[in-house]
């Protein structure tokens, strides 16, 4: 299939369904393991899964970013796990949105059949340890030496690291008025000044794996650089962080659907009917996650429709704030009604409650840009008034 077009996303829905409920709901395990599932990450190739995002001229299937987000809220409804959906949705960013956007004829050539067929995996080295995805403190830097680059410093907290083939390394290649210039490079695990230097353990999204890099003295040619150079902050990294934050919502939701299964499964074991108070806590709940739902969607939609950044930042904003508001709701519920947090349901709850904590720290500066717009906007009324 060449695209999922609107008539087709049901059927690849359920069959999405289908898949999580037979291969991935019947591991739990996972939600407590820190050993990835590659078994389970082959079948996700077989099924097309990584396929989605990529164009067809390099085996993939053209898909919208509103479906993707239906993909994901499936894969953790049915499946009962976060972590593998996260890593999903990585894989697709590093292929779909980072090479095929950005890459070269000759990188997507050489990269995207074989991540579309799942044959090869990309993670995303941007954050580092001591500075997190501030780039104003970042200090992993590229020198120009000649037709290569010479990269040194270290990345943290890599989505899919242990798993990768090679890695989207960002780097200051520079400065313009004392604003640092970012470039990003392919570069491969084998080489040899390249060092996976820990796998970290993370007891939150099981089993996504996670690592850190140490790059010294690690030379790559100038074709290794991905889109153009000193321009990857801007261009790359925050239009992929925002698209990132978008598509987590699926998952996000997903893990919404299930707690509320988990919840009414405690319940109906407890035999006696719901208090009021409950009843009227359970039905807060589904309110909301139905306006969740509505608020992913159309963020996803309004990602893909030119001139409507304002309008996309500000779902995003707002499915966070009563995402976070909608967890404490059920923890009230929870408690009012003796349900123990223990087991599938303490584990999808911390992904969750943890996803929106990482996801929220980059709303601070959504808003200020928001606010500046708003500045800008009150401005330029007023002269025209004049």
């Amino acid at each position: 299939m060449d695209a999922i077009n609107k008539k087709d996303v049901p059927s690849l829905i359920e069959k999405v369904a289908v898949f999580a409920g037979k291969e991935i709901a019947a591991r739990p395990d996972m939600n407590v393991s820190d050993d990835f599932p590659l078994d389970i990450w082959k079948k996700m190739a077989h099924e097309g899964l990584f396929r989605l995002g990529i164009t067809a001229k390099y085996g993939g299937t053209k898909i919208a970013y509103d479906t993707l987000v239906l993909v994901g809220e499936s894969l953790v409804k049915h499946g009962h796990n976060m972590g593998l959906a996260l890593s999903w949705i990585i894989h697709l960013l590093a292929s779909g949105f980072m090479i095929g956007k950005f890459g070269s004829p000759a990188q997507r050539a050489k990269y995207l059949p074989k991540m579309a067929d799942g044959l090869t995996t990309a993670s995303i080295a941007f954050s580092e340890l001591r500075t997190g995805a501030d780039p104003r403190r970042m200090g992993t830097t590229a020198r120009r030496e000649g037709d290569r680059f010479i990269l040194n410093g270290e990345k943290a907290y890599l989505t899919n690291g242990p798993l990768a083939d090679f890695f989207m390394v960002y780097a200051v290649t520079g400065a313009v008025e004392g604003k640092k210039q970012f470039t990003a490079f392919l570069v491969s695990r084998e080489n040899p000044n390249l060092t996976v230097t820990e796998v970290m353990k993370l007891d939150f999204l099981r089993p996504s794996p996670h690592c850190m890099i140490r790059l010294e003295n690690c030379s790559v040619p100038a074709s290794a650089i991905l889109g153009r150079e000193g321009t990857a902050l801007d261009a790359m990294a925050r239009p992929c962080r925002a698209l990132e934050d978008a598509l987590l919502n699926g998952p996000i939701l997903g893990g919404v659907q299930r707690q509320m299964e988990l919840i009414l499964d405690g319940l109906r074991k407890q035999g006696a009917a719901p208090a009021d108070d409950v009843m009227r806590g359970l039905g807060e709940m589904e309110t909301w996650r139905q306006t969740l739902r509505w608020m992913a969607i159309e963020a996803a939609k309004r990602m893909e429709k030119e001139g409507a950044k304002s309008e996309y930042e500000t779902l995003l904003v707002s499915f966070r704030r009563i995402a976070a508001d909608c967890q404490s709701l059920t923890g009230q519920v929870m408690e009012r009604s003796g349900i123990v947090m223990d087991g599938e349901l303490a584990a999808m709850t911390k992904d969750i409650s943890r996803t929106l904590e990482l996801l929220r720290g980059g709303d601070p500066s959504r808003q200020k840009k928001i606010g500046e717009k708003i500045i800008v906007r009150k401005e330029s009324n007023e002269r025209i008034r004049h």
